[in-house]
């Protein structure tokens, strides 16, 4: 508060040392120029345009300050912010094993998908697309792992069968008895 009022004093104090002046621009009062801590209530009154009555109110400082809140307890999980870059770092790593897997390269894709599954275990896409290297690979139970994770982590509803069923990946491995009964069991 007592900032305040300095603040206000100073407005004040700067206004003051104008002058008035004619329409023709020569000065017709000058206004003394006055000590910020000097002034009057009427000129702070006059810039803030309010105007109080009674004398100055005298604040008395506490005797003592009321106690310090609690502090919050400590976060068990990550923040918001480390999960919004982990997510954006699975989501690069996964476009970048995208980008791989069309120019051929599978063994980088996988990799690259890998990188964006321990970056976030939880990026469902990531997890398709290793089953899908995994698939092209023959590794069977891998890719089954990758499904079921795919499956767990979508943000919608998957019909994994449909899926395999039309994605080219899974041809190697569509009709292996593990993936038959794997599907079947959905």
């Amino acid at each position: 508060m007592l900032l305040g009022v300095l603040v206000l004093a100073g407005v004040a104090a700067g206004l003051a040392m104008y002058s008035e002046r004619e329409e023709g621009g020569a000065p017709i009062r000058p206004v003394r120029a006055v000590n910020p801590v000097q002034v009057e209530r009427t000129q702070v009154e006059s810039v803030l345009g309010v105007k109080r009555s009674g004398k100055p109110r005298v604040v008395q400082a506490p005797q003592e300050l009321p106690p310090a809140p609690a502090p919050e307890p400590p976060r068990k999980g990550p923040s918001d912010a480390s999960t919004a870059r982990a997510k954006a770092k699975a989501k690069a790593f996964n476009v970048r094993g995208l980008a791989a897997y069309r120019r051929g390269l599978h063994e980088d894709a996988l990799g690259l998908y890998s990188q964006a599954l321990a970056a976030d275990p939880t990026y469902h896409w990531a997890h398709y697309n290793a089953a899908c290297m995994l698939a092209i690979k023959g590794d069977v139970e891998a890719a089954i792992e990758h499904l079921k994770s795919w499956k767990e982590h979508s943000t919608k509803e998957v019909d994994v069968a449909k899926r395999v069923a039309d994605d080219t990946d899974f041809e190697a491995i569509r009709d292996d008895p593990r993936m038959q009964s794997w599907l079947s069991s959905l």
